[in-house]
């Protein structure tokens, strides 16, 4: 085919002398012949538009004109001779690699001429022009698209410019340690690289679409797209004001403190993010293999059950085979081309959402998602306003931070001592000292040799009964509490060493308490015998006094009331 400098819509030689015979005869409209031959009335009426200008002589004779000459006599000057490749001195590339070079890294051709054109002259060769060049790729990459598709020849999308992102239709109900949870999957997908990312979800809501979209920016190494496509979910869109989306608001200021903006697709047109519709299908048949499914039977936390979704995702379609090439898959050319182009962000926002008003209990311990949190015991019975972040619980009392945890969904509690008052701190403090029983045993035995004598025995008679550890603990350390309190240590001591004689079942520091008690009003007792023994000396009634008192103690107290008088 002949190439022309300016008209770019030139028509074949052959087709040209078709059309003049087709005028000549005079038998049929420009319409029909453009019918009868396949083209256009406009090619027909330049045509005659430049037979007008010929001779009669010059018409007669055009049937007989050779291809060369029919070109010059329609387009004079604007004619020239296709440059030859044998041509010395040039460099002739290989021209199918360079429509591969195209397609797969989405440049335009005329990239791709500047390259050639640089690495002509650095082997000092001389380029062909970029018009020939053009014409010649263009060729080339029309006969790639025109066989077997090709998935990163097909796409038009630019790298790191979109990500796409939609639901799962199926649901999936997924064993946890808190029972069946019933999820869906959320797929994020790259549509230049068909690079995709899923994760389990218990709601379509937004607040967890911003979850998954901030673990997804994470495993990307935190790059951001320039845009996020999605559909009409009420998460992402409230309503449709004529042809404008009303973007939810929450979701809206996510993506743009994340450095991206929102384009929700059009109502009931699918194809406009067509890249994420196919990857939900192809995860949605990779759940019914034998093997997904029998990995997603066993029991494991939502966290486990995303992270083994992903690796699934990696292995079975970003890594594997797409479209007849095992080379150039998703993961490559994602690698290659996506992430080079991606802004990076340093940054990844907290979702706040829609704050909840709770009224702080006396616990000063509120509850989200079955989990409780603390707040400062000084807001206890005030309102609060709790935001739940993609990663962060933050409580606020009007604008103020009050407090903030990292988000812990499910049964348990995270408290800052902080929050607490003082004497609960104490406990804590007291708590965390006495957390095993060789942590108890250590403190009886730099305290008193009795003391430790009962936290031994309790705690071997409690081990060989099977009994709760954290009780015996308990027992133990109120057991040293009464021991540190107590203004008269020897009768805690001398009740912790005679408990011992008494069943198992008795040592508790209530039966220490009450032995105690005992051996002191004992000691007074006789502490007072004796003082009445003293006074006896001096008194004229004695036998009031001494009743009760045996022979030796007669004895001491005489002996005491001796050496009182010396």
């Amino acid at each position: 085919m002949q190439k022309f400098k300016t008209d770019r819509r030139h028509a074949e030689p052959g087709k040209i002398k078709q059309i003049c015979s087709f005028l000549l005869n005079g038998n049929m409209s420009e319409r029909e012949i453009g019918k009868h031959l396949a083209v256009s009335t406009k090619l027909i009426a330049r045509t005659r538009k430049k037979l007008l200008g010929l001779t009669i002589e010059e018409r007669s004779k055009i049937v007989n004109l050779t291809n060369q000459e029919i070109e010059k006599l329609f387009y004079g000057n604007l004619y020239v001779s296709t440059p030859k490749a044998s041509s010395e001195n040039k460099y002739i590339p290989n021209y199918v690699e360079l429509a591969n070079q195209c397609l797969e890294r989405k440049v335009e051709i005329a990239e791709v001429y500047k390259e050639y054109s640089q690495k002509a002259q650095s082997l000092g060769k001389e380029a062909f022009s970029q018009s020939y060049f053009t014409r010649i790729v263009g060729k080339e990459i029309q006969n790639i698209k025109s066989k077997e598709p090709n998935y990163y020849y097909a796409q038009d999308h630019a790298y790191g410019m979109s990500m796409e992102i939609d639901f799962s239709g199926a649901t999936y109900e997924l064993p946890t340690f808190n029972g069946m949870v019933k999820c869906w999957m959320m797929i994020l997908t790259w549509p230049a690289s068909y690079y995709i990312y899923g994760e389990f979800v218990s709601s379509q809501s937004t607040e967890e679409s911003c979850r998954v979209i901030g673990n997804a920016i994470r495993y990307f190494k935190n790059r951001i797209p320039t845009e996020i496509v999605c559909d009409n979910a009420k998460c992402f869109v409230i309503k449709h004001n004529g042809s404008e989306a009303i973007l939810n608001k929450s979701f809206a200021n996510f993506v743009e403190n994340l450095g991206s903006c929102v384009r929700a697709a059009p109502v009931r047109h699918p194809q406009t993010k067509s890249s994420v519709e196919y990857s939900v299908n192809l995860c949605q048949k990779m759940m019914n293999h034998e093997e997904c499914k029998n990995q997603f039977n066993q029991t494991r936390t939502i966290r486990e059950h995303c992270k083994l979704l992903q690796e699934f995702i990696d292995n079975r379609i970003n890594k594997g085979p797409f479209r007849g090439s095992t080379t150039k898959t998703r993961e490559y050319l994602f690698n290659t081309y996506e992430l080079p182009v991606c802004r990076i962000t340093n940054n990844i926002p907290q979702y706040e959402g829609f704050y909840k008003a709770i009224r702080v209990p006396r616990s000063y311990l509120i509850e989200v998602n079955k989990h409780e949190y603390s707040v400062p015991y000084k807001y206890i019975g005030e309102v609060v306003y709790v935001y739940i972040g993609n990663d962060e619980i933050i409580v606020k009392d009007g604008n103020t931070q009050i407090a903030r945890h990292l988000r812990k969904d499910g049964l348990g509690r995270s408290i800052i001592e902080k929050h607490r008052p003082i004497e609960h701190q104490n406990i804590d403090t007291e708590n965390a000292v006495y957390k095993t029983t060789d942590d108890v045993l250590k403190i009886a035995k730099n305290i008193n040799e009795n003391l430790y004598l009962f936290c031994y025995h309790k705690i071997e008679a409690d081990r060989a009964a099977k009994k709760s550890v954290h009780s015996t603990i308990i027992t133990c350390k109120s057991v040293i509490r009464l021991f540190k309190n107590s203004y008269d240590i020897e009768g805690v001591s001398e009740a912790c060493k005679e408990i011992l004689q008494e069943p198992s079942e008795l040592w508790n520091c209530n039966q220490v308490k009450i032995l105690t008690n005992q051996i002191l009003e004992r000691n007074s007792v006789n502490n007072n015998l004796i003082t009445s023994g003293v006074s006896l000396i001096k008194s004229e009634d004695v036998s009031v006094h001494i009743r009760h008192l045996n022979k030796e103690d007669n004895q001491m107290a005489l002996n005491n009331q001796e050496s009182v008088e010396e």
